[in-house]
């Protein structure tokens, strides 16, 4: 197969999943805080460049796509299954949040903390299984841009982590640390 197919599936992988992610975010619980707009957007905005790097490869050229290691059935498939177990590990983790999930820092009414399933083992599961799925894309796609990708992806949820760390532990004192 060619890296093009590859990618296709890999994208199929990503659709479905946010189609889950979609119908699944109509059931949550009423909000009683929320990050900043400004943080939300900015956030929002490096998962989109994200995406584009990964996804969008006739945008670039130069250093972008720079060949880092080579690209063939070998990286291709073992790049789909890191992409499919990261996806599927979103979505464990998501399920398992249930009504206290939400795309940004909140906090919900009735919150509760969460420490089993994906939870016991990660405190970020669905942060985990997204840089994992999109490793897995940057294996696919083999160039600078791909790491640049994950690169980006690993600080915007590192920023996330500590806002959400920190409302946590304000609302969960006794129990978060």
């Amino acid at each position: 197969m060619t890296t093009h197919q590859y990618m296709a599936i890999a994208g199929y992988f990503w659709l479905a999943w946010a189609v889950f992610w979609f119908y699944s975010s109509r059931k949550v619980k009423a909000e009683i805080y929320r990050q900043s707009s400004m943080s939300r957007m900015m956030h929002r905005g490096q998962l989109a460049l994200s995406f584009l790097l990964l996804f969008a490869d006739r945008l670039y050229t130069g250093p972008f796509t720079v060949q880092l290691w080579p690209v063939n059935n070998f990286t291709g498939i073992l790049g789909l299954l890191i992409t499919l177990k990261g996806i599927l590990f979103m979505i464990w983790a998501r399920l398992h949040l249930g009504a206290n999930w939400s795309a940004s820092v909140t906090l919900k009414r009735d919150h509760e903390l969460i420490k089993t399933g994906p939870y016991g083992i990660t405190r970020h599961p669905i942060y985990t299984g997204f840089i994992t799925a999109a490793i897995g894309v940057a294996l696919i796609v083999g160039q600078v841009r791909g790491v640049l990708a994950v690169v980006i992806l690993i600080y915007s949820f590192s920023v996330k982590m500590r806002l959400e760390e920190e409302v946590l532990k304000k609302q969960f004192p006794a129990e978060y640390p």
